[in-house]
């Protein structure tokens, strides 16, 4: 069963910030010194630690752990939210709570 709304379009918001993220670290490894390499890095693969499952939850949403998504969200958050300025699970939460036809 495909994932019911508003479960449908959290979880592409989610995949698309982790995306555009992804994009603007790989944009500027030339600008960095090998240390924030390889920090960011380490941040490209907890951002697709966090989102790899996305696709099941999409697609087999009735076999869905939604508390176990949420700690992989977390776990970015606590590890990058500071440095990245985002939350994912608040970007999460966020289009969860988001009015219908947004």
């Amino acid at each position: 069963m495909m994932a019911p709304e508003p479960h449908l379009s959290a979880l592409l918001e989610v995949i698309y910030r982790a995306c555009l993220r992804a994009r603007f670290l790989g944009d500027r490894r030339e600008e960095m010194s090998r240390e924030l390499q390889e920090s960011a890095l380490s941040e490209i693969r907890d951002l697709m630690e966090a989102v790899h499952n996305i696709p099941l939850h999409l697609t087999r949403h009735e076999d869905w752990d939604e508390d176990h998504f949420r700690m992989f969200l977390d776990h970015y958050d606590e590890n990058w939210g500071a440095v990245s300025g985002i939350s994912l699970r608040a970007v999460y939460e966020d289009a969860l709570a988001a009015p219908k036809g947004r």
